[in-house]
């Protein structure tokens, strides 16, 4: 990002922030093509958002480095994906109680409660729902630890968090909250032998 002058830059953080926000809404999870393509539009989106506010950018950049900007927002986006996952295992670890607690444990016996609790997790998909107090019905499609999860992830103090965008203001979006299960959904798995 250094090699561009400072009203690229600015543009190209507008762009990454866009390109995240696209990708949640989207394409959650795209393929390299797809994740090229949507860079391109985004490119295409902002330039057009800077035409119309008539912001200015520097000649010999565009579309002379027009690829390197759409691998510099794929980079992002796969940055996204990885910060995703470190807001989302402790968290999961912390509200699943999947590890046993003590260390008089044999190592054995905790492989087989965290395989066993992520199995059940995962087959009866309890990991998404919350039990309320009146004989086991479900009040929500969620549970607290998902919530958590979109809450820390999108509505951090980065300047790049989705809450910067107009469809994250008011509320977390379908596919968001979707996103977040699925990277759940991948961590239980990864306890699956």
């Amino acid at each position: 990002l250094g090699f561009y002058p400072p009203t690229w830059q600015v543009f190209l953080q507008a762009a990454k922030l866009e390109m995240r926000s696209q990708a949640v809404l989207s394409h959650p999870i795209p393929e390299s093509q797809d994740a090229l393509s949507l860079a391109r539009e985004v490119l295409d989106a902002v330039l057009w958002i800077y035409h119309e506010k008539k912001n200015k950018l520097e000649r010999g950049y565009f579309p002379e480095y027009d690829i390197d900007m759409c691998r510099l927002l794929c980079d992002d986006l796969f940055t996204f994906h990885t910060e995703l996952k470190k807001v989302i295992i402790p968290i999961a670890k912390r509200a699943y109680d999947i590890f046993l607690q003590g260390s008089a444990t044999r190592k054995e016996e905790a492989q087989k409660h965290v395989t066993a609790t992520a199995a059940r997790l995962l087959k009866s998909g309890d990991y998404l729902r919350l039990p309320d107090s009146s004989g086991g019905s479900f009040k929500n499609f969620t549970l607290q630890a998902l919530k958590d999860a979109c809450l820390k992830f999108y509505y951090s103090n980065s300047k790049k968090a989705l809450k910067n965008t107009d469809e994250f203001h008011c509320t977390i979006p379908v596919n968001a909250m979707l996103l977040v299960a699925a990277v759940v959904c991948l961590f239980f798995s990864s306890f699956r032998r």
